[in-house]
């Protein structure tokens, strides 16, 4: 199996990443960090995702890529929304429609907390 993780510079991403080489599965990591860029390492920010994703060679994509520190979604939430809900959108999108099986993490953090036991 061959996995695509969006976000491997991410701690959960990278631990993913680690946990993923261990075994027979193949895996490759995405990175916003230029200098990360590397063979198994390509560049990808969500804030403009391309048009075209050669998805056809993953077949799990697993999307860890976000801005995630409350006070930068504060600070500059056009920004936020677009990584957070366009570029993740788009990306599993792509990524569905070319067959691949999308995993989205998500967190608590999308409610303001001002009503108990929320649902979906």
């Amino acid at each position: 199996m061959r996995v695509m993780i969006c976000g491997g510079d991410s701690m959960i991403g990278s631990a993913l990443e680690h946990r993923i080489r261990g075994s027979r599965n193949e895996v490759i990591s995405t990175t916003r960090k230029r200098c990360n860029v590397g063979p198994d390492r390509p560049f990808l920010d969500l804030q403009e995702v391309p048009e075209v994703i050669a998805f056809d060679r993953i077949d799990v994509l697993v999307l860890c890529a976000a801005v995630a520190r409350i006070e930068a979604c504060k600070a500059n939430p056009s920004a936020a929304r677009k990584v957070n809900v366009i570029g993740t959108c788009r990306i599993a999108e792509l990524a569905s429609k070319s067959g691949c099986h999308v995993i989205y993490l998500s967190t608590n953090q999308v409610f303001d907390g001002n009503s108990p036991f929320r649902q979906e």
